[in-house]
């Protein structure tokens, strides 16, 4: 729906909503040795291509807000799987910079199979997306399919299914854009975390591990009644259908 209002802003032709399906398979087995990972810590994961931009990703505000929490060190880490390192290396520079203070944080860079990505997912306590937009958020819903509790920015196309009851969703303030980046031109706005706020429901999921259940419960109910294939492509006959009658 965020992307159907931003198109119908313009658009001389209605415009529907058309979501994506989502399906995960769900893998089976303990993955964490495979890729390298602390076991018995709990494991907060960001995961996104630097050729969709960092500063729309926005992994500083993510290791910003996991210094705040003080978890470091203290039963928890962070992980970050990125692609596309060739072509963005001063970004990948600065991540590693970025982390270089937060003992245990793991950075993976290679590139994965789907079945890979999924069981990186399934390694994962938790999804950590605090980005400052997104169209719809693919990594979010797949993690919550998997049954991961999401803490992820309460703004743009997420917010429609990471809510209150679903997930964990994070304060914001809409700011300007200091400087132009690819499609993104100085002047626009998006959205600003609040590190703070992230920081906060890191120690809660850590603390609270009966909170993490039933996140992960009403999370995946969310994605299966929302996104599944079969209610995805009901959707799509029944506007095949209309169009067809034209």
């Amino acid at each position: 729906e965020f992307v159907r209002a931003a198109i119908a802003h313009k658009s001389p032709l209605p415009v529907s909503t058309m979501p994506h399906a989502i399906a995960v398979a769900h893998p089976a087995g303990d993955f964490r040795a495979h890729f390298g990972l602390p076991a018995g810590k709990f494991l907060f994961l960001a995961l996104y291509d630097l050729n969709s931009y960092s500063e729309r990703k926005n992994p500083r505000a993510m290791v910003e807000a996991f210094r705040q929490s003080r978890l470091a060190g203290a039963g928890a880490a962070l992980v970050i799987k990125v692609q596309n390192v060739a072509g963005n290396e001063a970004d990948f520079a600065g991540l590693q910079a970025a982390v270089r203070d937060l003992p245990g944080t793991v950075l993976l860079t290679g590139t994965l199979t789907r079945e890979e990505v999924y069981q990186l997912e399934s390694a994962s306590d938790c999804f950590l997306s605090l980005h400052r937009s997104e169209g719809f958020g693919l990594a979010i819903a797949e993690c919550m399919a998997l049954g991961k509790p999401v803490i992820s920015t309460n703004w743009s196309a997420p917010a429609e299914f990471v809510t209150a009851a679903t997930g964990c969703p994070v304060n914001f303030a809409l700011t300007p854009i200091a400087q132009s980046r690819g499609p993104y031109s100085k002047g626009q706005v998006w959205a600003e975390p609040d590190a703070a706020h992230a920081a906060w429901w890191m120690q809660r999921l850590v603390a609270d591990r009966a909170l993490g259940s039933s996140l992960e419960a009403a999370g995946r109910a969310a994605i299966e009644t929302q996104f599944s294939p079969a209610v995805i492509g009901a959707r799509y006959r029944r506007r095949l259908e209309s169009i067809a009658c034209f």
